[in-house]
C-alpha cells in the first residue's frame, strides 16, 4: 500500500526541499549546467560519468515544479553509451545539487576531498565502515556515503548538527533519511539493478 523504503530514492528525503519555492525555471536551466560541467569531469573505474537531462515534456509553464522530470544518466566516456539512467523530480535534483554544492564549498581545497578519494575510502574492501574499522557498513545517508550505525549515532550524540563525515554534506536526521545497508551488494547484483532501473 505505501512506498518501500528500498524503492525510495537517497535524495527523496520526504521534505520540501528549502530552494524549491525559491528556485526560477532559469535557475533550475542553469543547476542543470552547472551540475553537468563538474560531473563531466568525475568518472568512475569503468571512466564513465554522470550527466543530467531534462525530460522532453518538461516547459516553462504552470505547475512546472510538480510535472519536472530531470533524467540523471550515467554515460561511459568512450563509448558515449548510457550505461544506467534514472529519473528525478525536481526535490530530488534540489538535493542533489545541494549535496553537491556542500561537498565543493566544504571541501574546495583539500585533495582528500575528490571524488575518486571519497569512492575508494567510503569502505574497506570487506564493506567496512572507514570510521571504526570494525562493523560493517549499515546505513547508507542521502549523500550515498554508508557507515555502521553505531557511528552515525555516535556523531549525532557528540554534534548538535549532523555533517557526513567524509563529504561533510549537512543531513537533518540522518537516521531517518538514510537506508538501510544489510549486506554490500556483489558487482554482478549492482549491474543488474542499474540495468534494470535504466529499462535495459
Amino acid at each position: 500500500m505505501g512506498s518501500s523504503p528500498s524503492k525510495r530514492s537517497p535524495f527523496d528525503t520526504g521534505a520540501t526541499h528549502p530552494l524549491y519555492d525559491k528556485i526560477t525555471w532559469t535557475s533550475f536551466l542553469g543547476m542543470i549546467k552547472e551540475l553537468n560541467n563538474v560531473c563531466s569531469h568525475v568518472r568512475n573505474e569503468r571512466d564513465d560519468y554522470i550527466c543530467f537531462a531534462l525530460d522532453r515534456t518538461c516547459s516553462d509553464g504552470f505547475m512546472w515544479k510538480k510535472l519536472a522530470k530531470i533524467k540523471c544518466f550515467t554515460v561511459n566516456k568512450d563509448s558515449l553509451q548510457v550505461t544506467s539512467s534514472k529519473v528525478l523530480r525536481l526535490n530530488e535534483f534540489l538535493n542533489v545539487y545541494s549535496v553537491h554544492k556542500d561537498a565543493v564549498r566544504n571541501n574546495s581545497s583539500n585533495d582528500m576531498s575528490t571524488s575518486q578519494y571519497i569512492f575508494n575510502e567510503t569502505a574497506d574492501s570487506d564493506g567496512l565502515c572507514c570510521i571504526c574499522m570494525e562493523n560493517n557498513n549499515e546505513v547508507l545517508l542521502p549523500c550515498l556515503h554508508a557507515f555502521c550505525m553505531v557511528c552515525v549515532a555516535l556523531e549525532m550524540e557528540f554534534r548538535p548538527q549532523f555533517s557526513c563525515p567524509i563529504c561533510k554534506a549537512r543531513i537533518e536526521h540522518p537516521i531517518e533519511e538514510s537506508w538501510e545497508v544489510p549486506d554490500p551488494p556483489n558487482p554482478e547484483e549492482v549491474v543488474a539493478y542499474l540495468s534494470k532501473i535504466g529499462g535495459k
